[in-house]
């Protein structure tokens, strides 16, 4: 069973057409995905509580193949808190996902602190998306898992192509910190395995962008990965199954 999650139910984004939901869903399976979280895109900057509703009534479609992740905007203060408590528990929602660089605020502002206290009391994860600075810089979200060590952290990216030596020490020094293999390189991930542990790694593909061979070639690099089968499977499914309690 292969779980990705990273993918994006979208209508556009910038240049990039979204998919509709049965084919969003066949591309996938058609791929060897056998479930999937999903995250909005036009959520991060425009009304986020319609897009998080279109997520819940997606995954209630499809149920035991899509799973949610909710979003809010930390500058609408208790309201981005109220909104995380009505998509946990009206949907579900298996966690939170943030993206400071196209929602436009630091990782280290305060005002983002609510949101992880938040999570961490209904003890579900928040993604962000990181390696990209200012805003998304890998160790600034590394810092809320050292000054929350109750909540769980996942670095979206793993600090993609170019900082993810930085998602090593961010891992390294801070035990809720989990991985995220969505655009890192294959000799970068072999790397972080190697450092961290296949524990905290998940399978994740960044779908749709990429269009379907993005699938296919982020599979292709946890295969090519010199690691035990029972870490690829941890890396695959059973790490994300335990984590999101799917």
């Amino acid at each position: 069973m292969i779980i990705d999650a990273h993918t994006h139910l979208m209508k556009r984004f910038a240049f990039l057409e979204g998919l509709p939901l049965e084919e969003f869903v066949s591309s996938m399976q058609n791929q060897g995905i056998d479930k999937a979280i999903v995250f909005t895109i036009e959520g991060f900057y425009k009304d986020y509580k319609r897009c998080n509703d279109e997520l819940g009534q997606a995954t209630r479609k499809y149920t035991d193949i899509l799973y949610a992740f909710c979003t809010v905007d930390p500058k609408d203060g208790s309201n981005a808190v109220t909104e995380m408590q009505r998509c946990f528990y009206e949907y579900n929602m298996k966690g939170v996902k943030l993206h400071p660089w196209l929602q436009a605020f630091s990782a280290v502002d305060p005002i983002v602190f609510p949101i992880v206290q938040e999570a961490a009391k209904l003890d579900i994860p928040v993604l962000f998306h990181d390696g990209s600075p200012p805003y998304s810089d890998t160790l600034e979200v590394a810092y809320l898992a050292h000054k929350f060590p109750e909540a769980k952290i996942i670095l979206g990216h793993s600090g993609q192509l170019d900082f993810y030596r930085l998602a090593i020490v961010a891992a390294q020094r801070n035990e809720n910190i989990v991985l995220c293999t969505s655009s890192t390189a294959r000799l970068g991930l072999q790397e972080i395995v190697d450092m961290v542990g296949a524990e905290r790694i998940i399978f994740g593909s960044d779908f749709p962008f990429g269009g379907q061979s993005i699938l296919k070639n982020e599979i292709i690099k946890i295969e090519c990965l010199e690691i035990t089968e029972e870490d690829r499977r941890k890396i695959l499914c059973e790490n994300a199954r335990r984590l999101f309690k799917i």
